[in-house]
């Protein structure tokens, strides 16, 4: 199991076998990635979508805000958290919305000085403690489980719409190769994702022949974050360091 976002350094390493589940053709074809065909295969096994949470404590429904425009409205200053990882991000936003208009709203939102925490987790339990009234960058996941444990937590999906995801692939060295293909065939049926999705709701799932509390409908205009190169990462890496760390 991998992140999106590395696939194509472990793909170009040799690492994955190819290796057609027997879902294959049930996948919408935006969760399959190469094929027996060109020697390597994975298939993407949850989508994350990001969402902005609020404190409705702190925050009425009508002011609460549900799009990175509006996070950059003065009176949120300093009461914004999201993750110290920002380089996926800030690639989603200089692609979807282009390099100028992109790069203002990143220093707009830079300049909101948002407390930085190492992992979603981290920063949903900051969210829970009361540390900020606002997360933003956050995947769904998190908020929809403080709910549920009736912290005073909303949510909406953020706008632009982004994602990040996991994929399942088998290993090209395995010494088990029926094994692993029984396994990966079992994690991606229809039944073991809906399972997978009553246990922990927020995540988009590619199996067409299941049903799942966000439906793939919802995807039209999600940007999933890709594999970056090297250097894009690097230079993506040097503006989060320069914008919102230092």
């Amino acid at each position: 199991i991998t992140t999106i976002t590395y696939l194509d350094l472990l793909k170009e390493a040799g690492a994955f076998a190819p290796y057609e589940t027997s879902h294959w053709a049930d996948f919408d074809p935006r969760f399959r990635m190469g094929s027996s065909a060109n020697g390597w295969t994975a298939v993407v096994y949850e989508i994350f979508p990001h969402a902005i949470a609020w404190r409705t404590d702190r925050i009425r429904e009508a002011d609460a805000p549900r799009t990175y425009a509006q996070l950059t409205d003065a009176k949120w200053r300093g009461r914004l958290g999201t993750t110290s990882h920002l380089e996926d991000f800030l690639n989603g936003v200089l692609t979807q919305v282009g390099e100028d208009k992109g790069m203002a709203l990143i220093k707009s939102l830079a300049a909101q000085h948002s407390r930085l925490y190492q992992s979603h987790a981290a920063l949903s339990d900051a969210l829970a403690a009361g540390e900020i009234d606002v997360a933003w960058g956050l995947i769904a996941a998190r908020p929809i489980e403080l709910i549920s444990k009736g912290a005073p937590v909303a949510y909406a999906l953020s706008e632009p719409q982004f994602a990040e995801g996991n994929t399942l692939s088998i290993g090209h060295d395995t010494t088990r190769p029926h094994a692993a293909a029984l396994f990966m065939d079992v994690m991606l049926s229809p039944d073991v994702l809906e399972a997978s999705d009553r246990w922990q709701p927020g995540r988009i799932f590619g199996n067409t022949k299941g049903k799942f509390s966000i439906p793939r409908e919802r995807t039209a205009d999600l940007y999933i974050f890709p594999a970056l190169p090297q250097p894009r990462y690097k230079s993506l890496n040097r503006l989060a360091e320069e914008l919102f760390v230092r």
